[in-house]
């Protein structure tokens, strides 16, 4: 990953954004970006909605995501460095993940004056 200069990390990441990616036309002349369906696929197939997932499950899950996206590019574009292909993925990954799912730790009492309004 490190061999590439940064105009070739740079045509690297528009390469992989412009084939995940698509963009549609909004209201007032803006364009809304979405990801194309079949990664959409293969993103839900990893984070079903509404499932708890543990630490180590969420760890995985972003894991398995990151590997079959990847593989579905490099299919039909042989010209995506895989190494920074995955960095690419992961970190859009990451970024869905992030604004979709929040971590919460919490020291509840299991006494049955609890109130979980207050602890």
């Amino acid at each position: 990953m490190d061999d590439l200069s940064e105009k070739q990390k740079r045509r690297q990441i528009k390469r992989v954004h412009d084939i995940l990616f698509e963009y549609h036309e909004a209201l007032e002349g803006k364009s809304v970006v979405s990801l194309k369906a079949e990664y959409m696929d293969i993103f839900n197939t990893h984070f079903p909605a509404s499932t708890h997932m543990s630490v180590d499950d969420l760890e995985n899950a972003i894991h398995q995501c990151t590997k079959a996206m990847l593989a579905e590019i490099i299919k039909d574009n042989k010209s995506v460095n895989e190494s920074y292909g995955e960095a690419i993925i992961a970190n859009i990954i990451l970024q869905f993940v992030s604004q979709a799912l929040s971590i919460v730790q919490a020291d509840i009492p299991l006494d049955q004056d609890s109130d979980f309004m207050y602890n």
